[in-house]
């Protein structure tokens, strides 16, 4: 009679504890779905497809916490298990993202689409692979369907904004975004998608309106800062402009564009010195980046050292020979140095990128040259 009480004790208690451990593997605490997940695995006692599921699950909790390589070896063992897991699947293109391995994130999420045609945050996710990679086109594309399957799908507006902005569809993208907006009044991205187009027809008033509330939801991002930052140096308002570009800087010490934009701010304002060292901060942070020694040449030509400013110009231009605003820099640093005929050169190739460059045009008239 005592063994059949132990016995029974036992397995209610395996039956009871089993039952819990499922239950967390499948809640919402990540703390909890990772423990009981893994009591699940480590029980022995579970079939294939329940250990497929608690690898699923305990795989989205490290990716939840950000624990990728932890989150990628679970998906690989739940796939392994269970090869038409369209969520784990979906998943795993989440962590290769992570990771910037944008093929193999776009290869998971058509996986998913495969598994789980209707699933439209895949087509989401995997459009803005296709972003990544340039593939505007088979974004937008990704987008619609996920807008088709899920009308009220605010991120999926506020991505494809962000393409058709890129596209030069600015309106298309204003529209966008202002739905994504009416959908979900406290998404911050869709703000800056908005403020993005804003900001490229020229509207620099309500593009600060726009990031201003987002960054009055999401305070803490500093690439909001830096966008807001460049909208009021456009509108002038250069004061302003310098405080949210260190407010930028502030917040992620190694984001170089805010240190390029706040050098080109401090230039305006003929503060040359600070203008200078932000932009060697730049040239330091991203020494590939073509941006950084134009903006330092420019400075250095304004400041009146051209011949300092050259070298700079001349780097940018051998990183992005066919930027149109480094041949147009190189090219008054050589007027003022009296090498007229490299800079004659260097304006009608300035032209030949941006036939509506009035500095070009303007340099080609005091030169006496035809474009």
């Amino acid at each position: 009679m005592t063994l059949i009480l132990t016995l029974l004790a036992w397995l209610f208690s395996w039956v009871f504890g089993s039952l819990g451990n499922s239950v967390n593997c499948r809640g919402n605490n990540l703390d909890l779905k990772i423990s009981g997940c893994t009591a699940l695995l480590e029980s022995g006692h579970e079939t294939q497809a329940v250990q497929a599921m608690a690898f699923s699950n305990r795989g989205f909790a490290w990716l939840s916490k950000g624990q990728n390589d932890q989150a990628l070896m679970d998906l690989n063992q739940a796939i392994a298990l269970d090869p038409k897991n369209a969520i784990a699947y979906n998943n795993r293109g989440v962590v290769y993202s992570r990771k910037r391995q944008f093929d193999q994130a776009i290869a998971d999420y058509t996986k998913t689409i495969t598994f789980a045609p209707d699933f439209a945050s895949a087509y989401d996710n995997r459009g803005r692979e296709y972003v990544k990679k340039g593939l505007t086109d088979e974004a937008i594309a990704d987008f619609n369907k996920a807008i088709a399957l899920k009308p009220d799908f605010a991120a999926a507006y506020s991505h494809r904004s962000y393409v058709f902005r890129t596209n030069g569809r600015e309106d298309d993208a204003i529209t966008d975004a202002t739905k994504a907006i009416t959908l979900k009044p406290d998404f911050a991205e869709a703000y800056d998608a908005r403020s993005d187009a804003y900001i490229m027809k020229g509207m620099a008033e309500p593009a600060i309106a726009d990031l201003t509330q987002a960054i009055a939801l999401d305070p803490k991002r500093a690439f909001l800062y830096n966008e807001r930052g460049i909208a009021r140096s456009r509108a002038r308002h250069l004061d302003d402009a310098i405080a949210d570009f260190s407010q930028a800087v502030e917040l992620q010490a190694n984001f170089a564009e805010p240190y390029g934009n706040r050098c080109s701010a401090y230039a305006k304002q003929g503060l040359f010195d600070k203008a200078i060292a932000d932009c060697d901060k730049m040239v330091a942070l991203r020494p590939d980046d073509f941006r950084a020694y134009n903006e330092r040449g420019w400075t250095y030509h304004l400041k009146g050292e051209d011949a300092k400013g050259l070298p700079d110009a001349e780097k940018a231009v051998a990183l992005a020979p066919t930027n149109a605003a480094s041949l147009e820099t190189r090219a008054e640093i050589y007027e003022r140095l009296g090498r007229h005929d490299g800079a004659i050169a260097d304006y009608r190739a300035a032209l030949a990128l941006d036939t509506h460059m009035q500095l070009a045009l303007d340099g080609l008239k005091r030169l006496g040259a035809d474009p």
